[in-house]
């Protein structure tokens, strides 16, 4: 039984967290809103996780596992995009 998740390609994933960072400190975005940086792909990603998880065994702890650990695996991803675009 397959138990990893793999998520979005992790080019798309760079690609997509960067357009996002982009736009979250663009000079016209005065209002970024309550969601921090990437807050929504994180979600997004750990929801497709679980989802896909629960599919595939209808183990909820396993699913919310592997939910959390997709979840640390795309923020550990948008926090170093963001020091890379804190250094340039």
């Amino acid at each position: 039984m397959e138990t990893q998740y793999t998520g979005q390609d992790g080019d798309d994933l760079c690609r997509c967290l960067r357009m996002e960072y982009e736009r979250y400190t663009a000079p016209d975005n005065d209002q970024p809103g309550y969601l921090s940086f990437a807050e929504v792909i994180v979600l997004n990603e750990g929801s497709k996780a679980f989802n896909e998880q629960m599919k595939r065994s209808g183990d909820t702890q396993l699913a919310q596992a592997i939910s959390g650990a997709a979840m640390r695996r795309v923020q550990a991803l948008a926090d170093e995009i963001k020091r890379e675009f804190e250094h340039q």
